[in-house]
C-alpha cells in the first residue's frame, strides 16, 4: 500500500486542530515530529518550552488527554457520536516514529495536551509556538 504525507502545523493556542484528514477505522497512521521543536503549555512553569512529547508531568481530568504528559502532541478522533465511546471522541498520545490504527471513522484533530476545559487557568490563550508534524497514512 502506497503512503501518503500530510505536513501540520499544530500552534500551542489552538484548542482543536482540523488536519483535513478524514480516517477510515482500521487505517494506519504514523507520525514524524522533531523532538527539538518546543512549544509552550503553561507560560507559568520552570522549563515552559517543552518538546511535543511533552514535560514528564501527567496531565490531570481536565485536560485534553488526562494521563499522558502535560504538553505533549494529542490526537483526537471526532465521529459521529453513535460511533465514538461515551459519545466522546476517541483520544491518543502521539508519539514520534510510532503507528497508531484508527478504531473508528472520523476526522484527525491534533493540539497540545492543555487545560482543555480551563479548569486550571487561561487554557489555550496563554500558551505560544507550534509544532510540525508528518501525518503518514495509507492510500
Amino acid at each position: 500500500m502506497a503512503k501518503a504525507h500530510l505536513k501540520v502545523t499544530v500552534p500551542a493556542t489552538q484548542r482543536l486542530l482540523s488536519t483535513g484528514l478524514f480516517v477510515c477505522k482500521g487505517m494506519e497512521l504514523s507520525f514524524q515530529f522533531s523532538e527539538k521543536q518546543l512549544w509552550v503549555w503553561n507560560p507559568d512553569v520552570p522549563d515552559a518550552w517543552v518538546p511535543p512529547i511533552g514535560c514528564g508531568a501527567t496531565a490531570p481530568q481536565g485536560y485534553a488527554l488526562p494521563g499522558a504528559p502535560m504538553g505533549s502532541l494529542v490526537g483526537m478522533l471526532m465521529g459521529k457520536k453513535q460511533d465514538m465511546p461515551n459519545a466522546e471522541p476517541w483520544k491518543f498520545q502521539v508519539k514520534n516514529d510510532a503507528a497508531e490504527v484508527m478504531p473508528y471513522d472520523g476526522e484527525l484533530i491534533l493540539a497540545i495536551n492543555d487545560d482543555y476545559g480551563d479548569e486550571y487557568g487561561n487554557g489555550y490563550v496563554d500558551n505560544d509556538g507550534a509544532v510540525s508534524v508528518d501525518v503518514q497514512f495509507g492510500v
